[in-house]
């Protein structure tokens, strides 16, 4: 009877225990196509408890004796959530996608113009499910994407380049921006042979026809058909215009153009005001010693870069010579007049005691010189010469000159000349009348004498 008793009690036990195991089968699916959503992540009352499988299922038990909370959440779709009853055996949940509005705006690289009707073609990753689309005139297009979810997006066109990356939704609304590059697109990038250095503002022309200026860092961008033959020219201040004809493959995308520098000889010949060459004058170019003229006058410079210079020439006893010269073409001569450098000139005049004459008049070479002043000096500046003839002049005094020759370099020159007063004409006719009256006197008593008879003895 005991034993009847006990296997009653241990099935009863065994019932209840049956009763209290319940299986949840949990269906995930898209709402929209109804496909199996698979590594949907399963929560009940907070906690994690897996993953969906392939087909989008789940199977869940429990011993629960009250409802409970089922949460079903999924990359690029809406958590889902809802109370489910103890004693409910299966459920189907319908995750609908939480989508953002993309959209994808496509431009010319180079014109920044829109691209009409460019294909785009969205698909998620690590699935084949995808999108495509054309842009609109604007060269645009929206696509509704599911949020935090990865996509590889390629963008086509007609002559473009098509152009292939990978974007995570991380917005409700965004709008990306693409360039599209053209097949024909092609970097002339413009160098200075002698450093490498980009050559900014080169002008650059195709087979004639000009395509464009370099910008800061030498480039300019432009498009060539691939496959040819072209003739380029190209064109900047201080370099030598290079014409080339170059071959453009279809992988190109940077073409290297190398300039030269223009130099150009210069020469230059220096003379006095005369004509006569200056031989040993030194040439300095922007302050730099270049050399010194020959015999001739004459000095050459090869090789003067392109450019805007300070010319100067200097020699003793002769003012420097400077001039600023644009040298940019061939054959180009420099003709300097160099001027003497002036000797101050100092003229005494005195008479022959050594005292001097304020106020005479001084001439040199038949032109004024000036009048002395109290100390008998008029001082003024003459250039290099053989020969001077000074004249000195006052009423009073007799005219007299001298004559002085002025090496080139000699900075001071004196010239003393010395004048005698004029004789009183009226004392000269006077003692002239004098000696006259003396003469006479003389001659009249002489006559006398020799008329007066001689007396006779015994008279």
């Amino acid at each position: 009877m005991r034993i009847r008793l006990f296997f009653v009690l241990m099935a009863c036990v065994l019932l209840v225990g049956a009763v209290q195991a319940t299986t949840l089968k949990i269906t995930v699916q898209d709402d929209d196509d109804g496909s199996a959503i698979s590594e949907a992540s399963i929560y009940i009352d907070g906690d994690y408890e897996g993953k969906t499988n392939s087909d989008g299922k789940y199977s869940y038990s429990h011993s629960l004796d009250e409802p409970f909370e089922l949460e079903v959440r999924q990359s690029g779709y809406k958590d889902w959530s809802d109370w489910i009853d103890e004693d409910d055996t299966s459920v189907s949940v319908d995750l609908v996608l939480d989508t953002a509005s993309v959209t994808i705006l496509v431009y010319d690289a180079d014109t920044l113009e829109p691209v009409d009707y460019a294909r785009l073609k969205v698909t998620l990753e690590g699935s084949d499910e995808t999108e495509t689309a054309r842009t609109r005139t604007d060269g645009s297009t929206t696509f509704k994407l599911a949020k935090d979810a990865k996509y590889t997006v390629e963008v086509s066109a007609d002559d473009y380049v098509t152009d292939t990356w990978e974007y995570e939704v991380d917005a409700d609304t965004v709008t990306l921006q693409r360039w599209l590059v053209h097949e024909d697109r092609i970097a002339l990038r413009v160098l200075s042979a002698d450093d490498q250095a980009p050559v900014v503002g080169a002008r650059i022309f195709i087979d004639g026809k000009s395509a464009g200026v370099t910008g800061g860092n030498g480039i300019l961008i432009t498009h060539l058909d691939r496959k040819k033959q072209v003739q380029l020219r190209v064109e900047a201040e201080s370099f030598r215009d290079l014409m080339v004809s170059r071959y453009i493959n279809k992988d190109d995308l940077v073409l290297d153009l190398s300039l030269s520098l223009a130099t150009y000889p210069v020469s230059l010949i220096a003379v006095n005001p005369a004509g006569v060459p200056v031989a040993g004058a030194a040439v300095f170019l922007d302050g730099e010693p270049k050399g010194e003229t020959d015999t001739y006058g004459r000095f050459s410079l090869q090789d003067v870069l392109q450019g805007t210079y300070e010319i100067r020439i200097t020699k003793d006893g002769f003012v420097a010579w400077e001039e600023e010269r644009v040298i940019d073409q061939e054959g180009q001569d420099v003709a300097a007049e160099m001027m003497w450098e002036l000797a101050t000139v100092s003229v005494l005049v005195q008479d022959k005691d050594h005292q001097v004459i304020p106020g005479a008049k001084v001439s040199v070479n038949g032109d004024s010189f000036g009048i002395s002043d109290a100390k008998g000096i008029i001082s003024d500046s003459l250039p290099p010469a053989d020969s001077y003839n000074f004249t000195a002049s006052m009423d009073g005094y007799t005219t007299a000159w001298t004559v002085i020759g002025i090496e080139p370099g000699e900075e001071v020159r004196s010239v003393t000349i010395t004048i005698e007063k004029e004789l009183d004409m009226g004392l000269v006719w006077l003692a002239g009348l004098s000696a006259a009256g003396i003469i006479l006197v003389g001659a009249g008593i002489v006559v006398v004498r020799r008329r007066t008879p001689k007396r006779r003895k015994g008279f």
